[in-house]
């Protein structure tokens, strides 16, 4: 139960499940987590195995299908950590995989025939998995595609702020962004309405690296794209929960940023299916119906509600 919440957390962490409630049981350690959503739908599943499955037999063939799927899939991701990572010698480790892959495969195999009588539980549930993970890692990447398509060149933003200077106001203020190039909607949008820009303009990003986690040394990175305008990077393991205005005060010696008068602005995209991204409709709406529900970015970011801005804009999808 507590390897499914940790997992939850790190699938969020690398874009493969939308932003969910996570509640953090431990000051000490970041790995003891819950997650609301999932319990729930632990105990939906647990309820659904019971009613569906109408003998202990039935619940055995699931358990053995469960089982030995699990075993082939960690030896098979055994072997791409020892390849890609620690770069052992290939022959070898190929030749010790197919002895392990032998076993588990044979156990597997004689699990096969029990799928018709409860084993297709954990099959189901493992596709159904799958499918909502690709989907929103597809879906991200082609909404990213579609905003960035939108966004403007940061030479360009430069050139139409000196001819058309805009008022500056006092404060600083803090764009949230997928992108790390061009200029935001958000920000674009607010210029347009307000006819104002804050005296100090930060773009912000958040990078979640493929590691645990990431050495302080190297957890951000701050550019100077203009006249008080800076984008700023954040790296972030999958297993390390962002924290926005923590990071914001630790780059106080490039940007003075005043906490009191610093507000995030963020980008609510509406989406609408129907576009050429390259999903399928019924992947298309899937994916939108996941974002609807999905989590506040401001929560997730540990960013306080009162000083968070939204502007929305639709995105065809």
């Amino acid at each position: 139960i507590s390897g499914a919440f940790s997992l939850t957390v790190q699938a969020i962490q690398l874009g493969y499940c939308p932003r969910l409630s996570v509640k953090y049981t431990s000051e000490d350690e970041m790995g003891q987590v819950f997650v609301p959503a999932i319990n729930l739908m632990l105990m939906l599943g647990v309820i659904l195995l019971i009613v569906g499955l109408q003998s202990s037999s039935e619940l055995a063939s699931a358990y053995g299908i469960a089982v030995t799927g699990t075993m082939a899939i960690d030896t098979v991701l055994t072997l791409v950590v020892v390849l890609s990572l620690w770069k052992w010698n290939p022959v070898m480790v190929l030749l010790a995989g197919l002895g392990f892959l032998s076993v588990d495969l044979a156990f597997f195999g004689a699990n096969v025939p029990k799928i018709p009588d409860g084993g297709w539980f954990p099959v189901v549930i493992g596709l159904i998995v799958f499918t909502i993970m690709s989907t929103w890692k597809l879906g991200r990447k082609h909404l990213q595609e579609r905003l960035q398509e939108r966004s403007m060149p940061v030479e360009e933003f430069l050139t139409s702020l000196e001819e058309n200077p805009p008022v500056r106001v006092e404060g600083t203020a803090v764009y949230m962004t997928l992108s790390q190039q061009g200029i935001p909607l958000s920000l674009l949008f607010n210029l347009s309405h307000n006819k104002a820009l804050h005296k100090t303009v930060v773009i912000m990003s958040v990078v979640t690296e493929p590691t645990p986690r990431v050495n302080p040394e190297k957890r951000r990175k701050i550019q100077k794209l203009g006249e008080s305008l800076f984008r700023v990077t954040l790296h972030y393991g999958f297993a390390e929960s962002p924290n926005i205005p923590k990071a914001l005060r630790s780059c106080s010696r490039e940007i003075h940023v005043d906490p009191a008068s610093t507000y995030f602005f963020m980008s609510r995209e509406t989406l609408i299916a129907g576009g050429e991204s390259g999903l399928s409709r019924w992947r298309a709406r899937l994916f939108i119906t996941m974002a609807r529900n999905a989590g506040s970015a401001a929560r997730y970011f540990q960013i306080p509600l009162e000083r968070v801005i939204e502007l929305g804009t639709q995105v065809t999808i």
